[in-house]
């Protein structure tokens, strides 16, 4: 027996499949699936009914514990089982395709997602005696239903609160295993909870399982475009902001490539990237920040094709993670300017060629052109239009004009 919590993921499908060989191969009476799940991916989902399809020994799976749901991907696995079981106050049911924001998919994409699991729930209810009609509805109409509405539409087999009464329930049944094809009695009359065998996760399991979350990698993306951009923006002198940086990074595209990415919100994302570390060496006064925050939203949103299942970037997560970045830019770049405007201001135009463009009481005041920039100008002396000379030094918004050195 193995217990699968969490979304549908290559991590927990590697957990079902790995464990069902090993159960396989100690020529195991049953394979019991207890399983919690609020959706997943359906590539993953695919994978495990396979599995379960092809599998050598009767698979049982059993909804549980109270309150427990199979949810989506989680409703097809079951419906996959040679027996299937809910515990009471437990559901089933709601697995219609929607899109990355949990909105549906319109047009044909819509159509062709709706219509492909649609027929695989069909399939698999016919495969296992149960009702063709029900499954459909668990589609179509994203249907859900009770442990006791689920048994009374025969969408599952039964009703079993404990594992005891789980085995109860199944001994005496007569399945039917695929490969080779075979008609299997379960007889567990003989046996006990007490006996059973768990399999947990092992470490790799465990780590795919904790990364094949769109949430995740949103974070570890962020994390590395925040500390990207802190080690630009001081130099490439922080070695600590840069190697959390590459960590990150290469985390993100493990944990994105057990995902179906969807192109253009992966493009996205670099962009909002590229535009983060940008605002570090080009003056945009907060343009390219603004911009990179946008994209990075606009990414996370399509991030994950929505045809391929239910899991997606969690839009509160996506919001603070924004308004986290956001945050952390604004409070940066406010320190690192907070006392250097006026400094950099005298640096650069302190004892610069200043150019009068317009003059005014008799040439003592007016306008010159300094480094590209109109400024208001006093002068000790008239001056002409044209005429060329020094700045002396900034007084409050203007400058004062000194003879030309």
């Amino acid at each position: 027996m193995i217990d699968v919590q969490g979304t549908i993921n290559p991590g927990s499908a590697a957990y079902v499949l790995e464990s069902l060989a090993i159960a396989e191969k100690e020529n195991a009476g049953a394979f019991i699936l207890k399983l919690n799940t609020p959706g997943g991916l359906l590539a993953s989902t695919r994978s495990i009914i396979q599995g379960i399809s092809e599998s050598q020994i009767p698979v049982i799976v059993w909804i549980s514990p109270g309150g427990a749901s199979a949810t989506s991907a989680g409703a097809l696995i079951t419906m996959a089982a040679h027996v299937a079981a809910v515990a009471p106050g437990t559901n089933i049911g709601a697995a219609h395709p929607v899109g990355g924001s949990g909105e549906d998919i319109k047009g044909v994409m819509g159509e062709k997602a709706t219509n492909d699991t649609a027929a695989m729930a069909r399939s698999l209810a016919v495969l296992r005696g149960r009702d063709a009609a029900s499954a459909e509805l668990i589609v179509t109409k994203s249907k859900s239903f009770t442990a006791k509405e689920a048994v009374d539409a025969k969408v599952v087999d039964f009703e079993a609160g404990s594992l005891d009464e789980l085995l109860s329930q199944a001994n005496g049944r007569k399945v039917t295993v695929e490969r080779p094809k075979k008609q299997v009695n379960l007889d567990f009359g003989k046996f006990s909870s007490a006996e059973i065998v768990k399999q947990e996760m092992n470490l790799k399991q465990q780590f795919l399982h904790l990364i094949a979350d769109p949430n995740v990698s949103a974070m570890l993306l962020a994390l590395a475009g925040l500390a990207m951009w802190a080690e630009v923006s001081s130099g490439f002198s922080s070695i600590v902001a840069g190697v959390v940086a590459i960590f990150a990074f290469v985390l993100g595209m493990v944990s994105l490539q057990t995902l179906p990415i969807n192109v253009g919100g992966a493009v996205l994302l670099v962009l909002g990237f590229v535009l983060m570390v940008m605002e570090a060496f080009i003056t945009s006064y907060g343009l390219l920040a603004v911009a990179s925050l946008v994209c990075l939203s606009l990414g996370g949103l399509f991030l994950i094709d929505p045809s391929m299942g239910s899991m997606r970037v969690s839009i509160p997560l996506l919001v603070a993670l924004v308004s986290g970045i956001g945050t952390v830019l604004a409070g940066v770049a406010y320190l690192l300017t907070r006392d250097k405007p006026r400094k950099v201001q005298d640096d650069q135009v302190v004892d610069a060629l200043a150019k009068v463009v317009t003059i005014e009481a008799g040439g003592l005041s007016g306008t010159a052109l300094v480094n590209g920039e109109i400024w208001s100008f006093e002068s000790r002396e008239p001056v002409a239009a044209g005429d060329l000379r020094n700045v002396g030094k900034i007084k409050g918004l203007k400058i004062i004009l000194e003879r030309r050195i």
